[in-house]
């Protein structure tokens, strides 16, 4: 029966997210993967190369159509790992209503939905993450270490999936301290998973390092910027510093842990924001009393998901980027347990304290309790449907309307682009322009890099000028983004077309005369 139910739930998931998923290309990481998904190669940190190679797979031979199915994977995932979910929360002791209600909260909520109808890596990140719980859960419960090795070996080919992953190592760990009595063959079991799973993600970095190219984010971000991250180009030929490079997460390494003290509560604030938003504040208290019940059925699974959360919110708190609500993802599907739980124990002590005397008092309580948990999601979800597209909530994106008129616009300006030319652009546009250039224009000989890497390091500018004044001399150079250090360096921007509200600016880099150069030179709204 639990099989069935299973089903329904990732079925009922998958409906929702079909009717309301992304229609096309997206931009930035979603473009990139939707672009590298045709034309496999090394993405952003931390590379992401399982993935990679599973929406290579997905994807297809053809090409049209690449970005809607990369898309669609992450409807796929999103509604595996609600049935996977399922089964953990029930093998985590909570009845069918239970386990139901804390996943139709987490399937409801806006961060959820969202990442679930774009090419991202969340929605596949967190189908491993729920196999992973579930396998520990059932060791937890069989004590056989064959779910341990299957938990490591999720947990290493997660690492080549999304690397936040690792947040649920205390969850595992703290399962495998507290059982009694303690059996080294578990521990083995454990680590020979893991070290399977992790060379499987080192196979499919080799297998993406291989196939790398003049598309992929070593070619047109961190070989020309390498001195931004205090390397030289020549230092990320090797196979093993690209490796060191991505999983090292060199590129975001100085937002991370940077300022505790001012940056914790800060995030902390957020992040509370951001959960009441996404789950009513019934579904947080019974995610409370779920934890309170957990441990006292038994003194090991609570704390175990307590220590995951604690983990969790540790590694959230202290890493503010714009995006970070993405990465909130990991820990509901924690919550989601401990709400379930929650549901499950609200609903038992009604029965036994006699408050639910017949079977259909009990069905009205278990009615009510649902809607007190989705009725404040319900209203937002419903207009969702209606419209047939998610509200990208703290994305950025527009709705499909823009988005299709944002691909139009990246049409037009790659159609006006000299052959062999180099276009500079923002991380929005980059592998969007390529993905419109490569597989829909079929330009191959466009060259493409990021106009203003991101680095917590020197003063871009002397990093980017140089790039640009060297790529002029072999090649037409544009830009639609804004070049740091133009003024007083002997270029300007020449504008293509005239800007409009309804068209994006694109510009072509030029040498003027020394006497020429002024300020004044460079548009301002390039500047």
């Amino acid at each position: 029966m639990d099989a069935l139910v299973a089903l329904a739930v990732a079925l009922a998931g998958l409906a929702v997210y079909l009717r309301t998923l992304a229609p096309g290309l997206l931009p930035g990481d979603s473009g990139e993967f939707q672009f590298l998904a045709r034309f496999t190669g090394h993405a952003h940190t931390t590379g992401y190369p399982v993935f990679l190679l599973v929406a290579r797979l997905v994807a297809g031979l053809h090409a049209a159509g690449t970005a809607f199915r990369v898309n669609l994977l992450s409807a796929l995932m999103a509604a595996a790992a609600l049935g996977t979910l399922f089964f953990a929360a029930r093998y985590a002791g909570a009845s069918r209503a239970g386990a139901i209600a804390g996943i139709a909260a987490l399937a409801l909520s806006s961060t959820w939905w969202s990442q679930a109808t774009i090419a991202e890596i969340y929605a596949p990140g967190a189908a491993v993450a729920a196999g992973v719980l579930l396998s520990a859960i059932l060791w937890w419960r069989t004590r056989r270490a064959r779910f341990l090795f299957a938990a490591g070996c999720l947990g290493g080919v997660g690492m080549g999936v999304q690397v936040s992953i690792v947040l649920l190592l205390p969850a595992v760990l703290v399962l495998m301290i507290t059982a009694r009595p303690a059996r080294i063959g578990a521990w083995a079991a454990a680590g020979a998973g893991a070290l399977l799973g992790g060379a499987v993600t080192v196979f499919c970095f080799a297998l993406v390092d291989r196939a790398g190219g003049s598309h992929d984010i070593f070619a047109t971000v961190y070989r020309p910027a390498a001195p931004l991250w205090g390397l030289r180009p020549e230092d990320l030929d090797s196979p093993v510093e690209r490796f060191r490079f991505l999983f090292g997460a060199r590129q975001w390494r100085g937002t991370m842990f940077a300022d505790p003290l001012a940056v914790m509560p800060r995030q902390a604030l957020g992040y509370l924001r951001v959960l009441f938003a996404d789950f009513s504040p019934v579904a947080v208290l019974l995610a409370a009393i779920g934890t309170v019940a957990l441990t006292l059925r038994d003194r090991r699974l609570g704390p175990a998901l307590l220590a995951g959360l604690a983990a969790h919110l540790l590694y959230v708190f202290n890493y503010p980027v714009w995006d970070v609500r993405s990465f909130y993802i990991t820990g509901y599907l924690l919550l989601a347990i401990m709400l379930a739980a929650g549901a499950d124990a609200v609903l038992s002590l009604a029965r036994r304290t006699r408050l639910v005397p017949g079977a259909a008092t009990s069905s009205i309580l278990c009615a009510v309790l649902f809607a007190a948990i989705l009725w404040p999601v319900a209203g937002p979800a419903a207009a969702r449907l209606r419209a047939g597209e998610a509200q990208f909530t703290f994305t950025g994106l527009p709705g499909h309307a823009g988005l299709r008129a944002w691909h139009e616009q990246l049409l037009q300006t790659v159609r006006r682009l000299d052959e062999n030319a180099l276009l500079f652009a923002g991380w929005d546009d980059l592998y969007p322009a390529m993905y419109v250039a490569r597989i829909e224009e079929n330009r191959g000989d466009l060259r493409f890099a990021q106009a203003d890497p991101f680095a917590a390091g020197p003063d871009r500018a002397d990093v980017i000028l140089p790039i640009v004044q060297a790529a002029l001399a072999e090649r037409p150079v544009y830009t639609t983004a804004p070049l740091p250090g133009l003024d007083g360096s002997g270029l300007r921007l020449e504008p293509v077309r005239e800007t409009s509200p309804d068209e994006a600016a694109l510009y072509r880099v030029v040498a003027v005369p020394a006497k020429a150069v002024s300020p004044r030179s460079v548009p301002a709204g390039a500047r």
